[in-house]
């Protein structure tokens, strides 16, 4: 594998784990579709829908 291959697979990983590190600390998640924000939102700028509520 060369080295820029490489890298970029590298890359990539961390961008996975940053993500879902994130993700884990946002506390509004929408009961639709799981996406997770960390404002209260009226509706999902994922699926649209209108289920956002904090975590208890």
């Amino acid at each position: 594998m060369g080295f820029f291959e490489d890298l970029g697979r590298k890359v990539g990983e961390f961008t996975h784990e940053a993500k879902r590190a994130a993700d884990e600390e946002a506390e509004y998640p929408c009961e639709s579709c799981g996406e997770r924000f960390y404002a209260d939102r009226e509706v999902c700028q994922e699926c649209g829908g209108g289920d956002v509520v904090p975590l208890e």
